[in-house]
């Protein structure tokens, strides 16, 4: 298991043991603290024949960077930067954060608004969309997939490929799970700064070709208290046969739940789930045997069971 720290190492964990030597280390050019740092690692489709990996991170300069490392012997011997985005040195500006491979092979990246709502919306910059590279070759060109967002800090896919679904922190008001169909690809407009959730909070200035995407699920902020949504993944292992294909999601300060993405009724679908809170829930990954990983803000790596 690969383990993804926010000051800037990647550490190999092996049954119960931590390696001593970290996979890699970026804390010479990460920045961290706040919303800034080493984010996310995707491991190729193919690393074990080709041993290459990807990396999103916060520079020291401000922006934000998708590398390619590349190993030997299984640990990082070199890295090539694939796309630089100007961004901002502010601790907590909106960096998104989340490197993953889509079905179709391409690396597929979430980039936050950088705090400035209305780049989501232009189309000249990569700030506040998702985009996809094709990391064969000497250059790797983003291709804008879904605009329109503020933070998309996890997104996955539906089981089938047929869907990106990504969970957009809110600002003052909701949180938002978005789910966008394969065919909207390169139009989907999840409507930031625009709307909040389903909120409205300005005209909507659509170009004809983009299509306003509304949230799938939304939630409400109530006062004095933190919110974030923590995007998750469809649910595939076997500790929990009532979760089986629902996708389950959650909030840095508290709660986690699960709703089915397709079906009659499926937004009515969503509940409430009851595992143990971290206290801050970072992260929802799948392990190996496709159970679910909580991944808290003290460090912690968790596999809930059943009571």
């Amino acid at each position: 298991m690969f383990v993804v720290e926010q000051g800037g190492l990647v550490r190999i964990a092996e049954g119960d043991r931590l390696l001593r030597r970290p996979f890699l280390d970026l804390r010479a050019v990460v920045a961290h603290g706040g919303l800034r740092g080493l984010l996310s690692l995707a491991l190729h489709p193919r690393y074990v024949v080709n041993g290459r990996a990807y990396v999103y991170y916060v520079g020291r300069d401000g922006a934000t960077y998708v590398a390619e490392i590349r190993t030997v012997r299984g640990f990082a011997a070199s890295r090539r930067v694939l796309l630089r985005i100007p961004a901002s040195r502010a601790p907590y500006a909106h960096y998104g954060g989340h490197v993953l491979f889509g079905p179709d092979g391409l690396l597929y990246v979430s980039i936050g608004d950088g705090g400035v709502p209305a780049t989501a919306q232009d189309p000249d910059v990569l700030l506040g969309k998702i985009v996809r590279l094709r990391v064969e070759g000497a250059s790797a060109r983003p291709e804008i997939v879904a605009s329109g967002l503020r933070n998309p800090w996890r997104f996955s896919f539906t089981r089938d490929g047929s869907a990106l679904v990504i969970g957009d922190v809110g600002a003052n008001r909701r949180e938002e799970i978005d789910v966008v169909r394969r065919r909207l690809f390169g139009r989907a407009n999840l409507g930031w700064p625009w709307f909040e959730g389903s909120v409205r909070r300005s005209r909507p200035e659509q170009d004809g070709r983009s299509v306003l995407v509304r949230p799938f699920v939304e939630y409400g902020h109530a006062r004095k208290r933190c919110y974030s949504v923590v995007g998750g993944i469809v649910y595939r292992g076997t500790l929990f046969p009532d979760l089986r294909g629902r996708y389950i999601f959650g909030d840095l300060c508290g709660g986690m739940w699960s709703v089915r993405l397709t079906g009659p009724g499926a937004r009515r679908s969503l509940r409430r789930e009851t595992f143990d809170a971290l206290g801050i829930l970072t992260s929802i990954a799948e392990s190996a045997e496709r159970e679910i990983l909580l991944v808290g803000g003290d460090g912690s790596i968790v596999s809930p069971v059943p009571r």
